[in-house]
């Protein structure tokens, strides 16, 4: 079947526990995705360093459990990279050609309007996100991803999730469900921007969030809240 197609928005699926990746060794200016064949060879570039994978394995095993061989092939095929801070993982206008795993780090997508930034999410340890409808659609996207702290992410090709979905029912599955858990933060993320004040949309964040609270700028939670940093103090003097 491959990839299923989905209306655009970008958003995150979250592990239900932390973790600090401290052993996994950094990878700098990467050459992007080696081509991924049927016979699970990988032609051109091949990472030399070998990377523990435990912690990716685990999120896939928690979140939908795929058979040991689909598992294999799909972590031989990630690559790794770390990113400085105020890095782009993706720019407004390229195509989105991954799903991140954040080993260890912070980053943030956003889009602009008139010099205004928007920010729509925070990814932190533990997350897998993309900009879906790029991705899905292999079309460029409006939102960008920025590193917020230096950031190590594992990323998987989207040649290589539209082989295995046609491949492999598990992985189909278990993309499918990433995807429908995407759509509902989704709609979650615009329902409190218009139905909610903006002290609900802060407490709210606060709930949901407050592991990252001391590692984001009043700067980029006020453009998160859709408030000015005026306005965000004022909240929380109050609160």
């Amino acid at each position: 079947m491959g990839l299923p197609q989905y209306p655009g928005h970008s958003d995150t699926i979250m592990l239900p526990f932390q973790y600090h990746y401290a052993t996994l060794l950094p990878v700098r200016n990467c050459p992007e995705y080696a081509t991924f064949k049927a016979n699970n060879s990988l032609i051109g570039y091949q990472p030399f360093i070998t990377f523990p994978m435990a912690d990716l394995n685990q999120y896939f095993m928690e979140f939908s459990p795929l058979e040991e061989e689909v598992l294999a092939i799909l972590l031989q095929s990630t690559i790794t990279r770390t990113f400085d801070k105020v890095d782009y993982l993706l720019q407004a206008g390229n195509t989105c050609k991954y799903l991140y795993f954040i080993n260890e780090g912070l980053a943030k997508s956003f889009f602009s309007r008139e010099d205004k930034e928007f920010i729509m999410r925070f990814f932190s340890e533990g997350r897998v996100f993309s900009i879906f409808d790029s991705f899905l659609n292999r079309q460029p996207s409006r939102y960008a991803l920025v590193a917020l702290e230096q950031t190590t992410v594992t990323l998987i090709h989207v040649d290589t999730m539209e082989d295995l979905c046609k491949r492999y029912h598990s992985m189909e599955t278990f993309f499918r469900k990433l995807v429908s858990v995407a759509t509902t933060r989704m709609m979650r993320r615009i329902s409190e921007m218009l139905e909610d004040n903006a002290t609900e949309r802060y407490n709210q964040f606060i709930a949901d969030n407050n592991q990252i609270l001391q590692r984001i700028s009043l700067g980029d939670l006020a453009k998160y809240l859709g408030i000015t940093q005026q306005s965000l103090s004022r909240i929380r003097t109050t609160r």
